[in-house]
């Protein structure tokens, strides 16, 4: 069975999706047609774009999730963190990044920088090896970017696959980050015994 047969396959299954796996699924039947069409005619140097157009296939592995609770001194925190387009991101990076590993590195020693120019007064951070800037996206740009995004991810494997020339910048990763502090509170045990209880 072929990808964009499974992919259809699981469209007709009635399988449950999340909100933004079921986001724009007439492109995800256009991008697997195109992705037939160019795995036939890529060679095996351009195997790594060819799972750019693979990993796209696949509506309920679109974003990775993840959690995890920090205990360090100031206080209990609660984050998570959501990667959209998790694998359509990994393999874009392995085409434009030397390493993972550095991508990741550059990532965790950034400063604040101070772009000009835009209206939305959001914020901005450049790494401290100047390789990558880090922008905040209002919660309306990155639904249009969910929208958008199979076609982006076809344009960018289309230039790429055929050596042309873009002005567009690369996206390398969006990431949403939620944290929540969590209060505890020490109180006597409700039955009189003098135990005391935790409660987060």
């Amino acid at each position: 069975m072929s990808g964009s047969d499974k992919a259809r396959d699981r469209l007709d299954s009635g399988g449950s999706f999340s909100l933004f796996d079921s986001v724009n699924l007439l492109s995800l039947n256009s991008l697997s047609d195109l992705s037939v069409d160019m795995n036939r005619s890529l060679s095996s140097a351009d195997e790594q774009v060819s799972q750019l157009l693979q990993s796209s296939l696949y509506l309920k592995d679109l974003h990775a999730r993840v959690s995890f609770t920090d205990e360090s001194p100031p206080g209990k925190v609660k984050y998570s963190v959501t990667c959209y387009y998790a694998k359509e991101f990994e393999a874009l990076r392995k085409i434009c990044c030397p390493s993972e590993t550095d991508f990741i590195r550059s990532l965790g020693r950034c400063r604040k920088w101070g772009a000009q120019g835009g209206k939305s007064n959001v914020f901005f951070a450049k790494t401290l090896d100047d390789r990558f800037i880090i922008k905040q996206v209002t919660k309306t740009k990155l639904e249009s970017f969910i929208k958008f995004a199979p076609a982006y991810f076809k344009y960018l494997t289309e230039s790429i696959c055929t050596k042309s020339p873009t002005s567009l910048a690369k996206i390398l990763g969006i990431y949403q980050v939620s944290s929540k502090h969590l209060r505890e509170r020490v109180q006597n045990g409700c039955l009189g015994d003098g135990e005391s209880s935790l409660q987060a």
